[in-house]
C-alpha cells in the first residue's frame, strides 16, 4: 500500500540528484554570480516540476497596487490568474495578487546572507494585495489573517556556515518589537541541517505539537528530510483565491 513512505524516498531521490548538479555546477564555473543563477535555476525547475501544473515559477520583483516593490526575488511561484509577464529564468515583474509564495535560494547560507534575506522579506511583507472583487480565499481562520495581504516568504538553503540553533536565535531576534506572526520570513530550510519555521500563534494549517502541546512561535527542527519538509510546508501555507475580477483592475485605474 502507497504511504507518506513512499513519497519521502521519491524526494530524498531528488534531494540527491540536486546535490549530484549542485556539485557539478560548483566544479564546472568559478564565478559566484553565475554558480548562484545556475543554483537558483536549478531549484526553479525542480519547484515546476513538482508543484501544482497551475502554478508557475520565475524571479524578479514584485509590485502592489501603491507600486511598492519589493526587492529581487530569486524565487517567485504565480497562480493561474497572474497575467503572462515573465517567462522562463529571466528576471521580471509580477503583481502581488497573482503571487503564491516568494523565496531565496542560497548555496552556502552565512550570517550577513542570512539577515540579507531576513530583511527582503521583511521588504517585501510590506506589499498590500487587493484581493480581487468577488474571490474566495480558501484557508483557516489564522492563515487568512497572515497571509491574506502578503504571500508566505521562504528561504532554502543547501548548505550553512552556521548552525540551527544560531538560525532560530538570530530569526527571533529579528526586529523582535515588531514581531506580529509572518512579519519577516515565515519558513527556512536547510539542506543539511532541519528546519526554522514561523509557527505564529499555532493555530494556523501548519502545526506542529510537543508533547500534545501546540507549538508557537519560532521553532527550529532537526531533520535529515529537508526537502520533502519544504514542500509538505509549502504545500500546506500557500493559500488558494479563486475566481474574482480580473487582478489588474487595480493597477489599470490607478
Amino acid at each position: 500500500m502507497f504511504n507518506s513512505t513512499h513519497l519521502k524516498d521519491k524526494v530524498k531521490f531528488i534531494e540527491k540528484q540536486m546535490l549530484l548538479k549542485l556539485e557539478e555546477i560548483r566544479k564546472t564555473f568559478d564565478h559566484k554570480g553565475v554558480k548562484g543563477g545556475l543554483i537558483e535555476a536549478e531549484f526553479r525547475s525542480f519547484l515546476s516540476t513538482y508543484l501544482p501544473k497551475r502554478l508557475s515559477v520565475g524571479t524578479g520583483e514584485i509590485i502592489d497596487h501603491s507600486f511598492n516593490t519589493s526587492k529581487q526575488m530569486d524565487i517567485v511561484v504565480a497562480n493561474e490568474d497572474h497575467p503572462f509577464t515573465f517567462q522562463g529564468n529571466d528576471p521580471a515583474l509580477f503583481f502581488i495578487e497573482g503571487t503564491c509564495v516568494s523565496g531565496e535560494i542560497k548555496s552556502v547560507l552565512t550570517t550577513e546572507q542570512l539577515i540579507d534575506s531576513l530583511d527582503k522579506a521583511y521588504h517585501y511583507k510590506k506589499l498590500t494585495m487587493i484581493p480581487p472583487k468577488g474571490a474566495a480565499m480558501y484557508a483557516n481562520e489564522s492563515d487568512g489573517r497572515r497571509f491574506y495581504t502578503t504571500p508566505p516568504f521562504f528561504l532554502f538553503a543547501f548548505e550553512s556556515q552556521i548552525s540551527l540553533e544560531l538560525i532560530t536565535k538570530t530569526v527571533a531576534n529579528y526586529k523582535s518589537d515588531e514581531y506580529v506572526p509572518g512579519f519577516a520570513a515565515d519558513g527556512i530550510f536547510v539542506l543539511d541541517k532541519g528546519c526554522v519555521i514561523d509557527l505564529g500563534d499555532g493555530k494556523g494549517s501548519f502545526q506542529l505539537q510537543n508533547n500534545g502541546i501546540t507549538q508557537t512561535l519560532w521553532k527550529g527542527m532537526q531533520s535529515d528530510t529537508v526537502l520533502y519538509d519544504f514542500l509538505v510546508w509549502l504545500t500546506i501555507v500557500m493559500s488558494r483565491m479563486v475566481g474574482g475580477s480580473n487582478i489588474l483592475t487595480p493597477y489599470l485605474l490607478a
